[in-house]
């Protein structure tokens, strides 16, 4: 009886367990090219994102991302009930929409002089409510 109860907890957690992604101040954090990085809960970054790589936002909840002024190069929402920015951001390369939409608040989200924004639509879009720019 108590394995079937341990095995029953551990499948528990499983399910509500959230993949986050928290990246400290003066650490490196390398997406190299042709790769992605999924993450199904909030980002909080410290320091920018290097490399040619894509950070997916997939959760199926709210997600937020803070990056604190920091840059990624590569940043792709897919996630229906949206994400909603905590601190600005600074896109290097892309910004590619496959479902849902970016809130900025009251934060501001940069793009590079070379960035562009793929895959928007009238319902994958960046939502500026707020005194975000």
């Amino acid at each position: 009886m108590k394995r079937n109860s341990l095995l029953g907890l551990c499948l528990l957690c499983t399910v509500v367990a959230n993949a986050q992604l928290n990246i400290q101040s003066g650490a490196t954090f390398l997406i190299e090219g042709g790769s992605t990085v999924a993450v199904a809960g909030d980002v909080t970054s410290a320091s920018a994102i290097t490399g040619t790589g894509t950070l997916l936002l997939n959760g199926t909840a709210l997600q937020h991302l803070d990056m604190k002024g920091n840059s990624l190069p590569i940043l792709q929402i897919n996630n229906g009930a949206g994400v909603a920015l905590s601190g600005s951001a600074v896109v290097d390369q892309n910004l590619d929409f496959v479902s849902g939409q970016i809130s900025l608040d009251t934060n501001n989200l940069s793009l590079a002089a070379a960035a562009s924004i793929t895959g928007y639509d009238n319902t994958k879009y960046i939502v500026t409510g707020g005194t975000g720019q």
